[in-house]
């Protein structure tokens, strides 16, 4: 029988917290509006579909 309480392994992996830097850029409306329906259309919010392009073109800071 299982417990809801019942410890999950993925639950008990250990990552280190990464510490997080805003960045402010200043777009056109248009480069706006073409990133917010791309991110729509996808259904993932914009920031995290910038934040994975710019991981993907400068890696992720742990080189």
């Amino acid at each position: 029988m299982s417990s809801r309480f019942e410890a999950d392994p993925e639950k008990e992996k250990t990552t280190l917290p990464v510490k997080m830097k805003r960045l402010t850029l200043d777009i056109p409306e248009s480069l706006h509006r073409v990133i917010k329906r791309k991110a729509v259309e996808e259904g993932v919010a914009m920031v995290d579909m910038l934040r994975g392009l710019m991981e993907k073109e400068y890696g992720d800071g742990n080189q």
